[in-house]
C-alpha cells in the first residue's frame, strides 16, 4: 500500500477520534465484499471507433470504520482491488490482467432516512473519494472525486449487524495519455459498487 494511502487513512482515523464524545455515540467496524463495475475511462477523439478503454468489473474486500450518533454518522472505508484493464468495443473485449492495482479510500457522512420493522434502517451516505491507481512498473496516480450511496443495515445477533451497500462515484481516469493509442484521450470515469458486509459494534 503506498505511503500516501496510509497517510489518508491516518488522517481520517484521527478526525474520527477527535469528534466530540457522547454517551449515545457508538463505534462500528465493518468488513464487506464488493462487486465494482467501471464506466468509460477514455474516448475516441477521431470518431472512427466505438471502442473505449476501461477497467473490467471486479470484486474486492473492504474495511470500514464508522462512528454513529442518533441518526447521524461519519465513516471511512477502504477497498483494494486488481481490475483487468482493456479495450471494450461493440463486438470484442480485450483485457490484460495484473496490470493495475486500485485502492479506494472513501470518507463519508451518513444520515438515517428510514426505519423498518425489526430494527432495520436505510442510510444515505455522501462524501469525497480518493482513488489511487498503481500501474505495474510506473508511478502511482491519485484522483479525488465524489461519491454517494445507500446502505440497508439490519440486526443479526449480539453486537453484529448485516449491511448491504450501493455506491456511485465519479473520479479521474486511471489512464494517462501516454497509456493509450493516439486517437484516444482519458476522461473522468463513473463506477458503481454493490457490497454485502458484516458490521461489529465495538
Amino acid at each position: 500500500m503506498p505511503a500516501r494511502c496510509f497517510c489518508y487513512l491516518v488522517s481520517c482515523a484521527c478526525a474520527l477520534a477527535v469528534l466530540p464524545q457522547s454517551a449515545a455515540a457508538q463505534w462500528y467496524l465493518g468488513l464487506d465484499v464488493a462487486w465494482t463495475s467501471f464506466g468509460d475511462a477514455s474516448s475516441d477523439t477521431s470518431g472512427t471507433s466505438s471502442g473505449v478503454f476501461r477497467p473490467a468489473a471486479t470484486t474486492a474486500l473492504g474495511l470500514r470504520l464508522e462512528r454513529q450518533w442518533s441518526g447521524f454518522g461519519v465513516a471511512v472505508g477502504i477497498r483494494r482491488m486488481h481490475p483487468a484493464m482493456g479495450e471494450d468495443s461493440d463486438v470484442l473485449l480485450v483485457a490484460a490482467k495484473d496490470q493495475m492495482r486500485f485502492t479506494e479510500v472513501a470518507p463519508a457522512v451518513t444520515l438515517r432516512i428510514m426505519r423498518f420493522a425489526a430494527g432495520a434502517a436505510l442510510h444515505l451516505q455522501a462524501g469525497p473519494v480518493i482513488d489511487i491507481w498503481e500501474p505495474m512498473g510506473l508511478d502511482a496516480r491519485s484522483h479525488v472525486g465524489v461519491s454517494t450511496g445507500l446502505t440497508l443495515v439490519f440486526p443479526l445477533v449480539g453486537r453484529s449487524s448485516g449491511a448491504i451497500r450501493t455506491m456511485l462515484a465519479h473520479s479521474g481516469s486511471p489512464f494517462e495519455s501516454a497509456d493509450l493509442p493516439d486517437r484516444f484521450a482519458p476522461h473522468g470515469m463513473w463506477r458503481h459498487s454493490v457490497s454485502i458486509g458484516l458490521d461489529l459494534r465495538l
